[in-house]
């Protein structure tokens, strides 16, 4: 395990300093699971049995990195260092829960996260009470004691996320102890779960995971009205065509976090599960999680793009980028859904690979500037500025992506034919 070690940032600091100190720490949870599967280690769990605070301050300030508590009461801190690609990784030090190593393994949800190693591994072998290696080997999920999803029922939504990740099955009496927990998902707080929520639904949703939510009642538990069956044939069909949408774009525009850590490809799925009715429903789904208020902008938007006609996709990359910005809601989120549902009929230019790249041009900030600048175009047409300055420029929009002006001399000629016939009475720029 050593070598695997030694390439994460901060390694080699952190164990001289433990040496030096003669400080007793354990590689616990997350990062042995992972190492055994051959996974990269990118967040390492570390258990120090004492005050992590020094270690954690000298930990950032060495590796040019920073840290900050995960929960202060409990003495638990974060690390964060990066290595010369610009790639993350994660130190979690934590003091031992219930004073002992054995105490704070016996408290932790699944076996396979209930293992420790000595950091030095000179010093002692694998300490593993519950069978975490076994369960590893069988690709199985299992609780370490009874009582864990009653003590902490947001681990009915990690162990969802645990077993798709991995392709683990739930041992039987695991799942029926996740069953019994579940109604009292309905007392989280909303925070704790949105954030569960986003990491399961950054997975695709494959049948196995649809199938597990639905013998949870996950969503009824979670206090989330879910709307239709996922196992009507058209339903299926939907599913299958969001997920080839998402596979088709890149994973830097699916997986762009939107807010509070949902990405649009999450916020999609969760639009397309839940199907809320009406925009107050919407909001109840964003009141009920503390959603961020640009996840609930997109979630309405996504509502709204069901029954709204949309122009047909541009040919230039221009115009699609207006078209995209013209979309309610989230661009990239509207994208999706867009090429999930909605380009029957589309030409090329509506194509996954042409609007993912202007998409994400959009959000690196190369957006269109107007053909006619507002300060300009008052000044063109003889006009105060003032609202109907902004009426003008948005129905130019318009008549450039339907292709109706190519450049200011168009624009400045179109727009003096629209006040011409009366703007305010309502005129269609086509």
């Amino acid at each position: 395990m050593r070598p695997a070690l030694e390439a994460v940032p901060g390694f080699g600091r952190l164990l001289s300093r433990l040496r030096r100190n003669g400080q007793p720490a354990w590689l616990v949870g997350g990062v042995l699971r992972d190492w055994v599967l051959g996974r990269p280690l990118v967040d390492i769990d570390l258990a120090v049995g004492q005050d992590c605070e020094p270690l954690a301050r000298r930990l950032a300030t060495e590796g040019d990195g920073s840290w900050f508590w995960l929960d202060r009461e409990r003495g638990q801190c974060r690390v964060v260092l990066s290595d010369e690609a610009g790639r993350t990784f994660c130190y979690d030090l934590s003091p031992f829960k219930g004073g002992s190593l054995l105490a704070d393994l016996g408290e932790r949800d699944f076996t396979i996260n209930a293992m420790a190693l000595p950091l030095d591994e000179a010093e002692g072998r694998l300490v593993d009470p519950y069978g975490g290696m076994r369960d590893l080997a069988g690709k199985r999920l299992r609780v370490t004691t009874p009582g864990v999803m009653q003590q902490d029922p947001l681990r009915i939504l990690r162990g969802l996320r645990f077993a798709r990740i991995l392709e683990f099955d739930f041992d039987p009496l695991t799942f029926e102890l996740m069953k019994r927990a579940a109604p009292t998902m309905i007392d989280l707080p909303g925070e704790r779960v949105s954030m569960e929520l986003a990491l399961i639904l950054s997975l695709p949703l494959r049948r196995k995971l649809l199938a597990e939510i639905e013998r949870l009642h996950l969503f009824a538990s979670l206090g989330l009205k879910k709307v239709g069956f996922w196992s009507t044939p058209e339903e299926q069909t939907r599913i299958q065509a969001l997920e080839a949408a998402i596979a088709a774009v890149p994973e830097r525009l699916a997986a762009r976090d939107i807010a509070g850590g949902w990405s649009a490809a999450a916020l999609v799925r969760l639009h397309l599960l839940l199907k809320a009715p009406d925009e107050d429903a919407v909001r109840a789904l964003a009141a009920r999680l503390r959603l961020p208020r640009n996840a609930l902008k997109a979630l309405l938007g996504l509502h709204r793009l069901e029954n709204l006609s949309l122009p047909p996709v541009p040919a230039t990359s221009r115009r699609r980028r207006l078209w995209l910005q013209q979309l309610p809601g989230h661009p990239g989120c509207c994208l999706l859904h867009f090429l999930a549902f909605g380009r029957q009929g589309e030409s090329d230019a509506s194509g996954p690979a042409l609007l993912a790249a202007d998409a994400l041009a959009l959000a690196a900030g190369e957006i269109p500037p107007p053909l006619v600048p507002a300060t300009e175009l008052a000044a063109e047409l003889g006009i105060a500025r003032g609202p109907l300055v902004g009426r003008l420029l948005q129905r130019l929009v318009s008549a450039e992506i339907a292709g109706l002006v190519d450049d200011r001399t168009e624009a400045i000629d179109w727009l003096k034919k629209e006040l011409e016939m009366g703007i305010d009475k309502g005129s269609n720029p086509t």
